[in-house]
C-alpha cells in the first residue's frame, strides 16, 4: 500500500522544482501587492514562504523576475494556492502556488533558465530575448 500512495504522490508533481531565492510579488485581488521570500519555481507554478495561511484555491497574480547574467526575465501570470502548509523550520506557512495560464514558451524559458543550460546558451538568450516581458493573465 505505501508503494501505491507514494507511486500517487510522485505522479502529482508534473514539472521540475529548482530552488529559487527572491522576492516575488503576489497581488490577491481583494488586497494590496505583498512580496513573499520565494522558496522553489517550476514551470508550472512557485513555492513561497509567508507568515500567514492563505485559502487553497485562493487567486492571485504572481510577478516574477529571474536575473540572468544579460539582464532578467519578468513576468506576471495568474496563480492559484494549490496548499498552505505550517513549516516549523520556514517559520510559517509553505505555499504552493500553481500558474493558471502560461505561455509554453514562457514555460520553456523557466527551466532553461533554472537549469543553466550552457551547452546551448545561445537558444536559450534567444528565447528570452523573444519573450522580453510577460503578462500571461
Amino acid at each position: 500500500m505505501s508503494n501505491l500512495s507514494t507511486a500517487v504522490g510522485a505522479e502529482r508533481r508534473r514539472y521540475e522544482r529548482f530552488p529559487f531565492r527572491r522576492m516575488v510579488t503576489l497581488h490577491f485581488f481583494e488586497d494590496t501587492p505583498v512580496e513573499f521570500p520565494a522558496i522553489d519555481i517550476s514551470a508550472g507554478g512557485i513555492g513561497v514562504r509567508s507568515h500567514i495561511n492563505v485559502a487553497a484555491d485562493k487567486m492571485c497574480i504572481a510577478k516574477v523576475s529571474i536575473v540572468i547574467s544579460q539582464g532578467n526575465l519578468s513576468f506576471e501570470a495568474s496563480a492559484q494556492v494549490k496548499h498552505s502548509i505550517y513549516s516549523s523550520s520556514e517559520n510559517g506557512f509553505i505555499l504552493g502556488l500553481n500558474y493558471i495560464k502560461i505561455e509554453p514558451s514562457l514555460q520553456t524559458a523557466i527551466v532553461c533558465l533554472m537549469r543553466g543550460l550552457s551547452d546551448d546558451m545561445n537558444s536559450t538568450h534567444d528565447v528570452i530575448a523573444r519573450l522580453g516581458r510577460h503578462d500571461t493573465r
